[in-house]
């Protein structure tokens, strides 16, 4: 018995959005507990947010560093591999990876691109919504391409 392949695409879709979103955040609660923890009187003020708790916070020690970031590394690289993975899934873009001769520079520039973007995802979130939304819209895309190629065609009148 095989599995259908749009419903298989819809599946991985639906779980690179909510991976993708999953890794954010728990990347963001792991560093809140690590900080939390490093400088457990950060959050003892009765009126402290976030902000002003990281402004009171303390230049790191050496193992303090590195903890955050092998943190920070993890996340990265979780990031990358799920972005990946899904862009090879769709097979885009195009340029890197469809065709008879798929363009190896084209996929190397893409490649680069998923490696910065997951390199920055703790400064900068944007980057990484906008990734995500535009191969969850690719995704979309192929799905209804799949989805009208098995369509039996329409009957004459």
């Amino acid at each position: 018995m095989s599995e259908d392949p749009i419903q298989h695409l819809r599946i991985e879709r639906r779980s690179y959005i909510v991976g993708t979103l999953v890794v954010w955040a728990v990347m963001v609660v792991t560093w809140i507990v690590l900080y939390a923890a490093m400088e457990p009187q950060l959050f003892t003020h009765p009126a402290s947010n976030l902000h002003d708790a990281m402004a009171r916070f303390v230049q790191p020690t050496g193992q303090q560093l590195w903890i955050l970031t092998l943190a920070w590394m993890v996340g990265a690289l979780a990031l990358f591999f799920l972005n990946w993975r899904f862009s090879v899934l769709l097979r885009r873009p195009r340029g890197a990876f469809a065709g008879p001769r798929p363009r190896l520079g084209v996929r190397w520039i893409w490649w680069a691109v998923l490696s910065l973007n997951s390199m920055f995802y703790m400064q900068f979130l944007i980057p990484q919504l906008i990734v995500t939304t535009i191969l969850a819209h690719w995704g979309k895309q192929e799905i209804e391409r799949r989805t009208r190629l098995q369509a039996p065609p329409p009957m004459p009148l």
